[in-house]
């Protein structure tokens, strides 16, 4: 994976992200969710709900990288908050991070991590964290949490 410039994008930055929805997570979060993996996409659609016309209590801009190339595997989860990040990171291939000052999300995803996985477990472990609001600075480290 290279730029335009023919520089390797090793932390893939440049990755496009052409599919996009917009979601409601738990009733009260809306996302609108951008990716480069169109199935991710379309299970995350069917796991969480629509938008519907409650306003929801806070939004987010979600950004999802599927990278092919990350190390799959490993169930140990490590939660590390110092305002205004809160970043998830699990095994070695997966890295979540939230912005609680802009809402802005991105998840960088191995292989093995599933769509269901990502929202029923891993999101709402950073959802959390944006819904608390709190400056406290976190440091949790889990092992077979998943």
């Amino acid at each position: 994976m290279s730029s335009a410039a023919g520089v390797p994008d090793l932390l893939r930055r440049f990755v496009p992200t052409p599919h996009s929805a917009v979601m409601t997570f738990d009733g009260d979060i809306c996302a609108t969710v951008q990716t480069n993996d169109l199935p991710l996409l379309t299970a995350i659609q069917h796991t969480a709900t629509t938008r519907d016309s409650v306003a929801p209590n806070l939004t987010v801009r979600m950004t999802i990288i599927r990278d092919a190339d990350a190390p799959s595997g490993g169930a140990t989860l490590t939660l590390m908050s110092k305002w205004p990040l809160t970043t998830l990171f699990v095994g070695r291939g997966t890295l979540l991070t939230l912005d609680r000052d802009t809402h802005e999300l991105f998840c960088f995803l191995a292989p093995s991590i599933t769509a269901a996985e990502l929202v029923n477990c891993l999101l709402p472990m950073l959802f959390e964290a944006l819904r608390s609001g709190s400056g406290q600075q976190t440091l949790v480290h889990l092992a077979d949490e998943r």
